[in-house]
């Protein structure tokens, strides 16, 4: 396609051209021929980006608008003809002059010029635009082909995400839990708690030399890895449950909450760390009491009664969450916690759990549910969930531990449910069911004392009818005859 650009009338020579295109105050009324205007309208029309022909003076500064797209006209608030009849100058913000010889300057030097310019749109309103010129020739004579950019948005953008920022980092710094900012395989942020519990200073953490998994407790350091990969391969991860190791080597037990984020220009990984070592321990006490309860209740059977109607009182003035499933998956008891939470369920019906505890209900067991895993194998599972609540999703942390008959054989499990907010709550009243535990077994411990002290009364005054008895254990009513002999 040949390119030709002539005058309005009969085409001059290339010397006159040149001067018409560098008189001082005169504008060439310049058109372009049939084959090049078809050409920029099959390209440059359809574009949803402003885009104009300015026809260059000797001194390459714009001496007439010679093509526009509609997305210009649109853009610039005046028709395709309007632009056409307007000097060049017209489209530049204040002080004109300067920014035409700046426009002028980087044509000459390096055939192109991008400016930002403040100009007032169409809606009377001022605008940021970025301003692109590229220096082209036709003919043998100079153009230039621009195009323009509204920055009025992207800057309101900007400056909403800088004060979204400013509004994080507040609270964060502010926050109790440890909360910090990854960016590229270094923290680019760490709040207060993060070196008052890790032991490490603000110097510390941003240090060029600093290694992140210098915080992870090696046992931890496969699964945190692969946490970070699967978000740098652009996934979301679920809270995991890791050990960290803080400057000093304490072990300290976590949990840590991520997502992908956009900060100050790259993406970046969010993190809220939770440090659950004091409740970690306090799940041990209720391990290490729950098998001291169940010793004592095979040797006080006669006792089982009482102690059920103990356990039953503190099951209910706990604060802690207790059901109890059937291998049927159904529930056959809840204390009062669980029916606050759930006031609907209706337990003589023995509603299937997955059904009851979710709303909407579920048609299966829950993908994540531990009691499922304590019925099969008799083990203590846990677990953190994701329960729907309506409009909402509730997480509870569950501990499931067996009820075994005689034989051993599974025959229910007792959740021992958390709402994660109420840790604390939590912790006050294992440490009264605690203390009623201590106390039982000082009771039965004295129970144990008086009997032996009975039966030494009574081997003593009895030295001449006894030899070589084998005494069971729990004969304790025969040696009272024994002494009273």
């Amino acid at each position: 396609m040949s390119a030709r650009l002539r005058t309005a009338g009969r085409k001059p020579s290339p010397r006159k051209r040149e001067e018409a295109a560098g008189k001082s105050g005169a504008r060439a009324r310049l058109s372009i021929t049939g084959d090049i205007q078809v050409y920029f309208r099959a390209v440059f029309g359809p574009a949803r980006d402003p885009i104009l022909l300015f026809a260059l003076g000797k001194d390459l500064l714009p001496s007439a608008i010679v093509e526009a797209n509609g997305a210009a006209a649109r853009f610039l608030g005046r028709s395709r003809r309007e632009l056409l009849n307007l000097p060049p100058l017209e489209l530049l913000g204040p002080d004109r002059e300067k920014r035409s010889r700046e426009i002028r300057d980087l044509l000459s030097k390096k055939g192109s010029a991008v400016f930002v310019d403040r100009v007032v749109g169409p809606d009377r309103t001022e605008r940021e635009v970025e301003v692109s010129l590229t220096l082209i020739e036709i003919d043998g004579r100079p153009f230039a082909l621009s195009t323009r950019r509204d920055l009025t948005e992207q800057r309101r953008t900007e400056q909403a995400v800088q004060e979204s920022e400013r509004t994080f980092l507040a609270l964060a710094e502010q926050s109790p839990a440890m909360i910090f900012i990854n960016q590229g395989g270094k923290v680019v942020y760490a709040n207060p708690p993060c070196v008052n519990q890790m032991g490490y200073s603000r110097g510390d953490f941003y240090s060029d030399g600093f290694d992140f998994m210098n915080l992870i407790d090696p046992d931890s350091h496969r699964v945190i890895r692969d946490a970070f990969r699967r978000h740098r391969e652009g996934e979301e991860v679920q809270p995991i449950e890791y050990a960290l190791r803080t400057k000093s080597g304490e072990r300290r037990e976590a949990i840590i909450s991520t997502r992908l984020i956009d900060f100050r220009g790259g993406k970046a990984i969010l993190g809220v760390i939770t440090d659950i070592t004091e409740r970690k321990r306090a799940e041990a006490e209720i391990e290490n009491y729950r098998r001291n309860l169940e010793r004592l209740v095979e040797e006080r059977t006669a006792e089982l009664a009482a102690s059920e109607k103990k356990f039953r009182a503190v099951v209910d003035s706990s604060a802690i969450g207790i059901s109890m499933i059937s291998p049927e998956m159904k529930i056959l008891m809840l204390n009062a916690q669980m029916r606050r939470w759930f006031p609907a369920i209706d337990t003589d019906a023995a509603p299937l759990c997955y059904r009851a505890f979710n709303r909407p209900p579920r048609e299966a067991p829950c993908s994540y549910c531990p009691t499922i895993l304590t019925l099969r194998d008799g083990q203590v599972h846990e677990a953190v969930t994701e329960t729907p609540a309506g409009d909402t999703v509730v997480n509870y942390r569950i501990i499931s531990s067996p009820i075994t008959d005689a034989g051993g054989k599974v025959v229910a499990a007792i959740e021992m449910v958390d709402e994660i907010t109420s840790r604390r709550r939590t912790e006050e009243e294992l440490e009264r069911y605690r203390r009623r535990l201590e106390d039982l077994v000082r009771e039965r411990t004295d129970e144990l004392r008086r009997s032996e002290e009975i039966f030494r009364i009574a081997a003593q005054s009895s030295s001449d009818l006894i030899y070589n008895w084998d005494i069971p254990g729990g004969r304790l009513e025969w040696l009272g005859n024994i002494a009273r002999a």
